[in-house]
């Protein structure tokens, strides 16, 4: 939630699209107190009037042309001046804290294998792992790694001891460090060690971004393994709100002391549509089935045929 501090009442965003020939464009789009009232222009920071868009800033309300702004992208990534526009910065600040992991890559030239230079950041995993080594050494330094991090490592190959790095040339590569001294390099780990690493970075997170979003984190990770991550999406959701599409089966089961937290997508004709799971509706199934079954068994929905 984002709050308006001097009211004490929280904000509201809402955006509406629509398909202009080959493109996506803003219909409608308003940013106000959640208490407006349309009588009261004061609970009003952006909004649509007649067809334009209305902008009221600390001192004054101005009336714009729609050809003033890109109709494409929203208000909020057009328009900056904190000072000015305090409100519109409360939810670009929000919306910039949203994470969102969605860029998987494999294979030998992927961003997670790869060295990585040392001035990049290191204090927030990128959506594709491509600063992972600078983000562990950073937690490395605050004792924060070998707390969860190793040992849920372990779970995946009991032989890992630790995590190590080397720094060389302005870059930094990391690497596992087995029994007996042996250390493999980033390089030469497979796909899914390091996906699972970078998972663990994510769902570790003492200090978690209020919203994260997972595309598909059982990729490219074996199937024993995704009981631990869903174990992890589970603790993580304690401490912020998680968004995670997924097409595993056992991802899924493991939910099945909450299905309502599991929201199904069909699509129809014209149009997706998202309906969550009712756990009372369900009970009786889920006493003989998983809820994975049930989802195969085409019960759930969400299926191709």
């Amino acid at each position: 939630m984002v709050t308006n501090p001097i009211k004490n009442v929280d904000l509201r965003h809402v955006i509406s699209i629509r398909q202009s020939a080959s493109r996506f464009e803003v219909a409608d789009e308003r940013i106000e107190d959640e208490t407006a009232d349309p009588d009261k222009p004061d609970s009003f920071y952006y909004r649509y009037r007649r067809g334009n868009p209305v902008l009221r800033d600390l001192e004054e309300t101005r009336d714009l042309k729609r050809e003033q702004f890109a109709p494409g992208a929203s208000i909020l990534s057009q328009l900056k001046d904190p000072e000015r526009y305090p409100m519109l910065t409360r939810l670009q600040d929000a919306y910039s804290n949203i994470r969102l992991f969605r860029n998987w890559s494999f294979g030998p030239g992927a961003a997670l294998r790869r060295e990585q230079a040392v001035y990049g950041r290191s204090d927030v995993i990128e959506d594709g792992g491509g600063n992972l080594a600078l983000v562990l050494s950073n937690l490395s330094l605050s004792k924060k790694l070998n707390k969860e991090l190793i040992p849920s490592l372990k779970k995946l190959y009991g032989g890992i001891e630790d995590i190590t790095f080397r720094m060389e040339r302005g870059t930094m590569q990391l690497f596992v460090e087995e029994a007996f001294g042996r250390r493999v390099p980033a390089t030469r780990l497979s796909d899914g060690t390091l996906r699972y690493l970078y998972m663990l970075v994510i769902l570790l997170d003492p200090d978690p971004p209020p919203l994260i979003a997972i595309e598909e984190p059982e990729l490219g990770l074996h199937p024993d393994v995704i009981s631990q991550i869903a174990e992890l999406l589970i603790d993580a959701a304690e401490r912020t709100q998680l968004v995670v599409t997924t097409h595993s089966r056992m991802l899924v089961d493991a939910l099945a002391e909450q299905p309502e937290a599991v929201i199904v997508c069909e699509k129809g004709e014209d149009e997706s549509c998202f309906e969550r799971l009712d756990g009372e509706h369900l009970k009786d199934w889920l006493e003989r089935y998983s809820l994975g079954e049930l989802w195969s068994m085409g019960e759930l929905g969400g299926n191709r045929w």
